[in-house]
């Protein structure tokens, strides 16, 4: 049957595999998040210093903030801290 999972994917072995997925969907999030804010910008007109040299910026302003709050969750995890 196309698009049927085999068997042994839905056993649970392959759990370390999950985390490149994780990965690309942050990078997918940052990158819709950062050409939205910078189109919502451009719609309002905002003047963008450097004009489309600021979606690079706006990138690494994201992902800086999304790997801090990351990092952040992770250490409550590892102090007992339940997160919400």
């Amino acid at each position: 049957m196309p698009g049927a999972l085999p068997a042994d994917d839905l056993s649970g072995a392959a759990a370390s595999s999950t985390e490149p997925l994780h990965l690309l969907k942050m990078a997918v999030g940052i990158m819709l998040v950062s050409f939205g804010t910078f189109w919502a910008g451009e719609g309002i007109g905002v003047r963008w210093p450097g004009t489309d040299l600021a979606l690079p910026v706006l990138v690494g302003v994201y992902a800086a903030v999304t790997w801090a709050t990351v990092a952040n969750l992770g250490r409550r995890r590892g102090a007992g801290v339940e997160a919400a």
